[in-house]
């Protein structure tokens, strides 16, 4: 099967944008309405001492949307019962569930049927730390879950507005988990699953782009979605056997590759994957994120990557120092300042050494005549001829001046460490 074909679902919700932040106490649009019979909540509950805390979100629900909740053992079933009675919650509907296959068998097997009745659903879980170390974590990503589907009525009125005003759009998933142990939103997060959703996307005859080196945008069985967009999940006849047994490994089961490929599937069905949170859950967000960019690029001063485009592009940026090393005798760095410092360490850890540091008469500090172990020596000084390549190591402010002058002095062989790697 040829899946290499279409745009990956990660790059169309960054190029489209698709990050809806909404509010949680008000309405976007007084008009939206909710028909009854046309969206309904599915969710799986396991853990009977932590059914206290989802009720809390599921008494939220507007009265319009229909609720089902999925369980195994009478005793969680007369916990739930008891949630249900109490708040008053009259469109909720018990289902019972074979124990095996956790979250993902209640959504594909026995709720795989009743989800087509309806135009947009959400599915949410329970979730329990294992652990001291993973309470914190999980606490914070049970939070990001729960609140950024169902936080409020008005909220969810808002999620409606979206996705009526988006027919494009098939999912809404929560955002890619972080935090100060846990990295999940910053690296690949295929782990040990890209083979096995590639076996599945075979099996469903998915049309879309798996690429091993680009990271799902889909993560723990929680999101919004418009039916039709996963249509093809729905209509497949699963049953309880094809999902593994307990104990469940943590990695690396058809489960954990099926929570990665919902974004694939609705781009087989023509529609795109977007993200949804609260407006608290963004403010924190970009709270934490700045604080966490701000020391990452502190540790990375080590390796001479100052912005986002060194560490984005740091192999092609490495693979163009290299060519340009490769076209002249001596390389010199122009400017000895912080940019100076930062491309000496660049390039030190791509194996290229220049010859020294450049700079302009007026700029030359006449006690300096090292750094970092290299000469200091003023433009002037320097013998320009078709064998010497210059490395502009400047800030945005300066580069127009700069570049005057070197075209000044008749040099064409210079290429600016923030700008397009091309050289004459």
């Amino acid at each position: 099967m040829e899946i290499n074909k279409l745009k990956n679902v990660y790059h169309i919700r960054m190029e489209e944008n698709l990050n809806f932040i909404l509010p949680v106490l008000v309405r976007n649009n007084q008009d939206t309405v909710i028909q009854k019979g046309e969206m309904a909540v599915f969710i799986h509950l396991y853990y009977k001492d932590t059914i206290d805390r989802y009720f809390e979100y599921i008494k939220e629900i507007p009265d319009a949307i229909d609720i089902y909740i999925s369980i195994s053992g009478s005793e969680t079933r007369k916990i739930v019962e008891e949630k249900m009675v109490s708040h008053g919650l009259v469109r909720c509907r018990i289902i019972e569930k074979e124990n095996r296959g956790r979250d993902i068998s209640a959504l594909l097997v026995a709720y795989g049927k009743m989800v087509q009745d309806y135009e947009y659903i959400c599915f949410l879980h329970d979730k329990k730390a294992k652990g001291k170390y993973d309470l914190a974590f999980k606490d914070d990503w049970i939070l990001s879950m729960w609140e950024n589907m169902i936080a409020t009525e008005n909220y969810i009125y808002n999620i409606k507005d979206v996705l009526d005003g988006h027919p494009k759009l098939g999912v809404l998933a929560v955002p890619e988990p972080f935090a100060e142990r846990v990295n999940t939103a910053f690296e690949n997060s295929w782990g040990k699953n890209f083979p096995i959703a590639v076996k599945i996307a075979e099996q469903l005859g998915l049309h879309c782009e798996l690429d091993r080196e680009i990271p799902p945008i889909t993560l723990g069985t929680i999101f919004w979605c418009r039916t039709s967009a996963l249509k093809k999940l729905w209509d497949y006849p699963w049953k309880y056997e094809d999902f593994p047994g307990e104990p469940m490994p943590d990695d690396g089961t058809f489960n954990h590759a099926i929570e990665r490929i919902f974004a694939y599937v609705a781009q087989d069905a023509g529609y795109w994957t977007g993200v949804v949170r609260t407006v608290p859950c963004a403010e924190k967000q970009v709270a934490f994120m700045q604080d966490a960019l701000r020391v990452s690029f502190l540790r990375m001063e080590t390796l001479g990557i100052g912005n986002i485009d060194a560490a984005m592009n740091y192999e092609k940026k490495k693979s163009e120092y290299k060519k340009f090393f490769r076209k002249f005798n001596d390389v010199y760095l122009y400017g000895a300042g912080i940019y100076g410092r930062r491309s000496l360490r660049f390039l030190e850890d791509a194996g290229l050494k220049p010859k020294g540091f450049v700079v302009s008469h007026s700029h030359k500090d006449m006690n300096c005549l090292e750094l970092d172990g290299y000469p200091v020596r003023d433009l002037e000084e320097i013998e320009v001829d078709g064998k010497v390549g210059i490395i502009v190591a400047v800030g945005i402010a300066h580069i127009d001046e700069i570049i005057q002058v070197l075209e000044e002095k008749g040099i064409q062989n210079y290429i600016w460490v923030m700008g397009e790697e091309e050289y004459a």
